[in-house]
Parts: structure tokens; C-alpha cells; sequence
């Protein structure tokens, strides 16, 4: 198998209504810190799937991710209450997601291990407000590859947000 990786950074106009707070007022006035789309393509020698993961709330509906020459694309969302309505972007995640694909196509390399890591992570849950006791269980999965560098995917079950509603700044937010 081999595996590619390539990140865009989303260069999202300000101005526009930011997702996730439904008492939110206002529209974004700039960046706190950027927001990206990554790709992880596998690949065999019959059949490729793409990985698509964007620092938004949710994934648009009905992304047309034809023509990319990956037979499967999953398209994920980082869950970020600190973006643009995805709708609104809905164009910019499809033409960064072939520029991404594409991209990581040129970066393929084959694996030549896959070491995955459990741990557990405290102080961390799903309200902002409150500590939670128990752990959150978090994995992380990395390929390495004969000529390229590692590549690495954490997988952390949480509700990403610490910043609230008064915020109008666009933000990855935890994930970021």
C-alpha cells in the first residue's frame, strides 16, 4: 500500500456568518489561526480512498468530489464552531479537496510500518464548563514510508470547541 498526505490552507473571505452558536451575533472579522483541509490518499494498485478532513462544523451536503481519479472519498469534519456556515464554502472545500487529492497523489509513498498508540487524555471533555473525571481514550496512527516523511493521524473522540459564542474570529478551535 502506499499513502500520500497534503494540506491546503482555506483562504476564506472575512465578513461571512460563523457556524456553530446558534445565539452567536455578528459575522467573522478575521482569523485567529488559519484554517486548513487535509487529505490522506491510499492507494493499491486496483483501488484508492481518499480521506478529506476540514476545519469546519460539518461537511457540505452533496460535495461534488467527481473526476478526482480517487475511486472513494470520505469527506470529514473537524466539527469547529469557529468557521463559516459550510454551505457557504461549499465550492472552495470541493476545488481545495482536488487540489489536495491531487497533491497527495504526487506525495504517495509506500508504508513501510503502521504503529498505532493508545493513550488516554485528561482534564478534557465535551462541555467547556465543566472538568470531566474520566479520560478520554485517543488513538494515534502513524505510517511510515520508505523514502517520505511519517504520516500521522490522531484520533481524539471529543467535542472540539473552547471558544464560545462571543467569538468572531475563524479557528480550527481545539482541533486546530
Amino acid at each position: 500500500m502506499k499513502l500520500g498526505a497534503h494540506q491546503v490552507k482555506l483562504d476564506i473571505p472575512t465578513g461571512l456568518a460563523l457556524a456553530g452558536y446558534i445565539d452567536r451575533s455578528g459575522v467573522s472579522q478575521g482569523f485567529l489561526d488559519p484554517l486548513y483541509l487535509q487529505a490522506l490518499l491510499f492507494h493499491t494498485e486496483n483501488f484508492s480512498l481518499g480521506l478529506v478532513i476540514v476545519d469546519l462544523l460539518g461537511v457540505p451536503e452533496n460535495l461534488s468530489l467527481a473526476g478526482n481519479g480517487t475511486h472513494l472519498v470520505i469527506p470529514i469534519a473537524t466539527h469547529a464552531h469557529s468557521g463559516p456556515n459550510p454551505e457557504a464554502v461549499k465550492e472552495q472545500v470541493e476545488n481545495s479537496t482536488r487540489v489536495a487529492l491531487a497533491e497527495a497523489q504526487k506525495d504517495l509513498d509506500e508504508v513501510v510500518e503502521v504503529e498505532i498508540l493508545r493513550f488516554p487524555v485528561h482534564g478534557v471533555c465535551s462541555r467547556r464548563d465543566i472538568l470531566c473525571e474520566e479520560p478520554i481514550e485517543t488513538s494515534l496512527i502513524i505510517w511510515k514510508r520508505r523514502a517520505h516523511h511519517p504520516v500521522a493521524f490522531l484520533i481524539f473522540p471529543c467535542h472540539p470547541t473552547v471558544l464560545g459564542p462571543d467569538n468572531l474570529l475563524y479557528s480550527a478551535d481545539l482541533a486546530g
